[in-house]
């Protein structure tokens, strides 16, 4: 995985948006992101495209750790996540979405 914009290293917050790339799979996969959504956050769900369509989306319902997983195998290098709602902590000028841990093809 390569972070090309919106991750906030090294604490791995992201923005509204992100983009990260992937190495293709030899053969389509499931594309997943594994994400943290801290009790602050305002996020209320997270979208993930896959060179420019529509991979997964997921309603996110309170915090929590949770994983937005595309339903069928897939294959592409340019994974977009977008969240609905940002939030600035106390002291902090970032917007923050989610804490994203981990994007890839499984």
């Amino acid at each position: 995985m390569q972070i090309g914009s919106g991750v906030f290293l090294p604490d791995r917050w992201m923005g509204g948006d992100a983009v990260v790339l992937l190495k293709p799979p030899a053969v389509p996969r499931r594309l997943a992101a594994e994400i943290y959504v801290p009790p602050a956050a305002a996020v209320r769900r997270i979208t993930l495209t896959l060179d420019g369509r529509e991979a997964a989306s997921m309603a996110i319902p309170r915090d929590g750790a949770y994983t937005v997983e595309s339903s069928g195998p897939l294959s592409g290098s340019t994974v977009e996540i977008h969240v609905d709602r940002t939030f600035r902590a106390p002291g902090d000028q970032r917007d923050l979405g989610v804490v994203l841990l981990a994007v890839g093809f499984h």
